[in-house]
């Protein structure tokens, strides 16, 4: 067992490595470094784990950086987007800034533009002369007054009453929308209806009054005069007709008034009921409120040389609007090329043009009737029993005039009108129609 395991043979030297004494029976201890064995295993190990872990670290680093350069790119497009909302806010400051200034530069010049001083009222001449005359249209009478400056009375017209200057028939309007009618007033309108309480109407709270304010004020001047006229001991007493004079005139002035700054207003005015009373249709009543006005002879013929005038006048601005109405039915748009429908575009606008000088033409020749009838052929009892008898509507001035043979009492239809109107030969209005039917009836 030596040699066999001392080393090579014929050998005189040790065996390198000798059993233990008792090796025999002690087993298989071999003689190996085991531990240098187990710290090569763990060094490995350890090695190992580190580059698993080395490999997690690097993959959370580069998380981290891509994180970090997705924050960046994030706030630097923030960054961009605040300084164009900065630019953009500049930008309209500036051209706030700019308008700014440039309404400032027309306030400085319209402050600066003269202003044109109210025409002084322009005289009347006699009532009778008046009548024979046609009623002077509205760009008639501001060329006379600025070109001749003739003195006339303050009643000749509502313009004149009131100091309104409106513009030429012939000058277009400055958009197309329709405007009210441009009137300026030399003070402020003063109602008296409630004794203590006066109240002041400049024009542009008449020009902003709705029909229903309108009818509130008209309602208490018609209850103020029935109380006077009945309730008074005596209605002929100076005192008595002295505040009866003053309320109508207040009354007539507000109408005109509200009128010229409101044209639509005051149409729907008087087109409508001023109370939510039950009574007669308007137009049945006018016979009844023809007779209770005890007009006289000398009023009748006045009342139809004026229905005469005025419908002569307003045939004339009929016949303008039918050919208005002529021009706009060919008008419609169409064809095949924009050139056509050019045209008739350009046509309609200046037939819108044409219809709202007509309309204003219209509504200025109606105020003048009105007026004239008011302020130079019924007195003030009469105006005050007219608004009286007609409520709740308002009176009717040309209905009035249709009606002159009922007067009398001696003749009716359409002879009584002929000769109330002194030989004119008129259209006989739908009035004359209805009222004669009623008598009749």
């Amino acid at each position: 067992m030596a040699q066999v395991f001392g080393g090579s043979e014929g050998s005189s030297e040790a065996p390198a490595a000798a059993l233990p004494a008792g090796g025999a029976a002690a087993g298989m201890d071999w003689d190996l470094d085991v531990d240098a064995f187990l710290d090569d295993v763990r060094t490995a190990c350890r090695f190992s784990s580190a580059a698993s872990r080395g490999s997690r670290g690097m993959k959370k680093e580069i998380d981290m950086k891509k994180h970090l350069a997705l924050q960046e790119k994030n706030r630097r497009a923030q960054r961009r987007f605040r300084e164009r909302q900065k630019q953009r806010v500049a930008e309209l400051e500036e051209q706030v800034a700019a308008l700014q200034a440039q309404l400032e530069v027309e306030r400085a010049a319209r402050a600066a533009a003269p202003v044109m001083p109210l025409l002084p009222p322009v005289a009347m001449p006699q009532v009778a002369s008046a009548l024979m005359h046609p009623v002077p249209s509205d760009s008639d009478m501001q060329h006379e007054g600025a070109s001749k400056g003739v003195k006339r009375e303050a009643h000749q017209s509502p313009r004149a009453v009131v100091g309104g200057q409106a513009p030429s028939s012939s000058s277009p309007p400055a958009s197309d929308e329709e405007q009210a009618l441009p009137a300026a007033f030399g003070e402020a309108l003063t109602l008296t209806v409630r004794d203590g309480h006066p109240v002041q109407l400049s024009g542009r709270e008449l020009q902003d009054m709705t029909p229903a304010e309108l009818a509130k004020h008209y309602k208490a001047y018609v209850n103020e005069l029935a109380g006077i006229l009945v309730e008074s001991e005596n209605p002929s007493a100076d005192a008595t007709q002295e505040r009866v004079k003053r309320l109508v005139e207040e009354v007539c002035l507000l109408c005109t008034r509200t009128a010229l700054c409101n044209p639509p207003g005051a149409k729907h005015f008087a087109l409508t009921k001023v109370d939510d009373v039950p009574g007669q249709p308007a137009d049945a009543r006018v016979p009844q409120i023809a007779r209770a006005l005890d007009i006289n002879a000398q009023q009748r013929r006045q009342l139809g040389q004026l229905r005469g005038l005025f419908l002569q006048k307003l045939a004339r601005i009929a016949a303008e609007r039918q050919d208005i109405n002529a021009q706009l039915a060919g008008c419609v748009p169409g064809g095949t090329s924009n050139r056509a429908m050019a045209g008739r575009y350009l046509t309609s606008h200046d037939c819108a043009r044409r219809l709202r000088e007509s309309l204003r033409e219209e509504h200025i020749l109606v105020l003048d009737f009105v007026s004239t009838i008011n302020k130079h052929v019924l007195n003030s009892q009469q105006v005050a029993q007219f608004m009286i008898q007609s409520y709740p509507w308002t009176p009717d001035c040309l209905a009035l005039c249709t009606w002159p043979g009922g007067l009398s009492g001696a003749s009716s239809g359409k002879n009584g009108l002929l000769e109330g109107l002194g030989g004119f030969a008129l259209p006989i209005s739908p009035h004359v129609v209805t009222m004669s039917s009623a008598a009749d009836q």
